[in-house]
């Protein structure tokens, strides 16, 4: 069995967006993309609110870590680690 067993989720210890600004028509990729001019005045506002509530520096962080530390293992030589590289059926 895996009664022992545990899961680290490395993004997730990464500078988020306030989840308090997040707006349920954000979940469209094809809105979100939207030029401001293409959304109601609110949906600009909300999105302008969104991207900014982390600052330049957790910005530029989270960006390294997207772009330079995603594919690095964080584990002790004694523990199994399985890189998911893609979603299982």
């Amino acid at each position: 069995g895996f009664s022992d067993m545990g899961v680290f989720l490395d993004w997730s210890s990464g500078y988020q967006k306030d989840p308090a600004l997040w707006r349920g028509w954000m979940a469209d990729q094809a809105l979100y993309a939207k030029s401001d001019g293409a959304l109601s005045e609110q949906q600009a506002a909300d999105r302008r609110a969104y991207e900014a509530s982390r600052t330049a520096e957790q910005k530029a962080a989270f960006d390294r870590m997207l772009s330079n530390t995603m594919d690095l293992w964080y584990a002790h030589s004694a523990i199994t680690v399985v890189l998911l590289t893609q979603l299982p059926d």
